[in-house]
């Protein structure tokens, strides 16, 4: 079997934001951190509000903190 047959059937286990989002260069590690774990949020309730997706008002600071 070819090598990129093998890495096609390992199963991805990343999250959606550490797919979509985990790479991106935000000029600290911290600020990726925080876009990938809303992005996750986001993802598990796509049809809520945001303080519905938000358990904490923390979330809040950290999604204020990418802008």
């Amino acid at each position: 079997m070819h090598m990129e047959a093998k890495q096609q059937d390992r199963q991805d286990t990343r999250t959606f934001g550490e797919r979509n989002f985990g790479a991106a260069a935000l000029g600290d590690v911290r600020r990726t951190g925080r876009l990938v774990d809303l992005a996750d949020r986001i993802a598990q309730h796509p049809g809520a509000t945001l303080p519905q997706r938000w358990n904490a008002p923390a979330h809040h600071v950290r999604l204020s903190h990418l802008c």
